[in-house]
């Protein structure tokens, strides 16, 4: 699996949930599928999205779809 694999999780989350996944989710679904080197860069894509959600001025997650 890959960074962007990693990314798409993290997104999907987001913009279902409208939170960020953490905790024992994260643990489970990200840091037990993924190698170490892809869940940083894949925290990287997606803080980068998170930007520029902010940029945009928008916090309203279903806006993004």
């Amino acid at each position: 699996m890959s960074a962007q694999a990693v990314f798409k999780r993290m997104k999907d989350y987001y913009l279902k949930t409208g939170n960020i996944m953490q905790g024992m989710e994260f643990k489970q679904e990200i840091l037990s599928n993924f190698k170490p080197d892809d869940v940083i860069e894949g925290l990287h894509i997606f803080n980068r999205f998170l930007d520029e959600i902010q940029v945009k001025g928008g916090s309203d997650h279903a806006a993004i779809i």
